[in-house]
């Protein structure tokens, strides 16, 4: 009976128009998950007030801000930094047509199956709920730099992505960039993943980092903290609670309802592409090991993780699955997702997609100049001055 009603589902889902799929799943994904800003609003959005001012000079453990650039700079030249509410907007359109542009891209790369399946994957896997419960911050831009390197084959836009990067996250851009470059060297197709082209985007996120350097340096900030000063200076034992007390849950949560689906491809690989499947088994220990020197756990395993899904996506790797059961199963762990919704740790709490408390989401909160975790955002600022 089980099987019938996804049969059915999955026949319902298929026949709709590619505008209308595109349409449920985004509506969808907004009123599951929600709008929230990140719990330091008020800080992010005082960089984009003035790009010639520090406004963390005085606050060394929170001077890593000022290396996610990109949404302070589009903050101040779009003029959307007039309110905390305009201005975690701007971030979830950004999201919103990020989304679109990245789905597309994959269905016309790709064809239409794969683009449903990876809308689907979205539904599960938290990548989606990073974006949305920490609007305001860089995951967004993570999020559409990290896919269009997947997505694309052309030198200069890989190079002009790495320079985005550069100046959105270099550390995850340069991890995520390495762990492409590697499956682009072991996978050994340029028109799945151009090595060269990858090559050329580690160049631009160098760059992309310099040239935000030398206006640090222009404008006199002299940052004494960035992010890797500041994992190096924090207490390891905070860390390595953190990751103990919430084990279970980070377990669960990393890839949702999506765990099953990722054994039976790694299970897979194994027997017919045992190099590919040494290598992405690498870049997912990568992701797991980062869990031991980050608070928000599941948020960077999350960004980390998201391109090795699209790279597991089926007829990319030549698996020569059956595209039926591979809906059927894709629907199945969508579903499973909303009854066991995408769980984040962040400084040792627990939060989820299934918060739907709406006064205590984007609209209360930003008109209030509160973070929707008040507690949360208390602890931040002790732990951090």
């Amino acid at each position: 009976m089980f099987n019938q009603a996804i049969t059915r589902f999955k026949d319902f889902l298929w026949r709709l128009p590619w505008g209308v799929f595109l349409l449920i799943l985004l509506a969808f994904l907004v009123l599951k998950n929600g709008l929230w800003p990140v719990p330091n609003i008020d800080l992010v959005r005082s960089i984009s007030l003035d790009l010639q001012a520090n406004p963390v000079a005085h606050l060394p453990r929170q001077q890593y801000l000022m290396y996610s650039y990109v949404g302070p700079f589009l903050g101040h030249w779009l003029g959307t930094n007039v309110s905390i509410q305009a201005y975690v907007f701007m971030h979830f359109f950004i999201w919103l047509a990020a989304t679109v542009a990245i789905l597309q891209g994959i269905r016309r790369k790709f064809g239409d199956d794969l683009g449903r399946l990876a809308g689907l994957a979205l539904v599960g896997l938290p990548v989606t709920t990073t974006c949305l419960v920490w609007l305001g911050d860089s995951d967004v831009f993570v999020f559409l730099a990290s896919s269009l390197l997947f997505l694309t084959t052309s030198w200069v836009v890989a190079f002009l992505v790495g320079i985005f990067f550069g100046v959105a996250h270099f550390e995850l851009g340069v991890l995520i960039g390495a762990a492409l470059l590697g499956s682009a060297w072991l996978i050994g197709n340029p028109r799945l993943l151009n090595g060269r082209a990858l090559l050329l985007s580690l160049v631009g996120m160098v760059l992309g980092r310099m040239a935000l350097q030398e206006w640090f340096e222009w404008n006199h900030f002299h940052l004494g903290t960035d992010r890797f000063q500041y994992v190096l200076t924090a207490d390891p034992d905070r860390f390595a609670r953190g990751l103990v007390e919430h084990f279970g849950i980070l377990t669960l949560s990393l890839f949702g309802a999506f765990w099953p689906y990722v054994i039976f491809r790694f299970e897979a690989l194994r027997e017919t592409r045992r190099p590919l499947f040494w290598g992405l088994s690498a870049w997912l220990l990568g992701a797991v090991a980062i869990l031991c020197i980050v608070l928000d756990s599941t948020r960077i395993f999350a960004l980390l993780s998201w391109p090795l899904v699209l790279l597991l996506l089926p007829g990319m790797i030549e698996e020569g699955a059956r595209r039926d059961e591979l809906r059927k199963t894709f629907l199945a762990c969508a579903m499973a997702a909303v009854v066991f919704p995408p769980l984040m740790v962040w400084s040792g709490k627990v939060f989820s997609s299934a918060n739907f408390i709406f006064a205590d989401r984007l609209i209360t909160a930003a008109q209030d100049s509160e973070p929707v975790f008040p507690d949360n955002y208390k602890m931040y600022n002790d732990l951090y001055k």
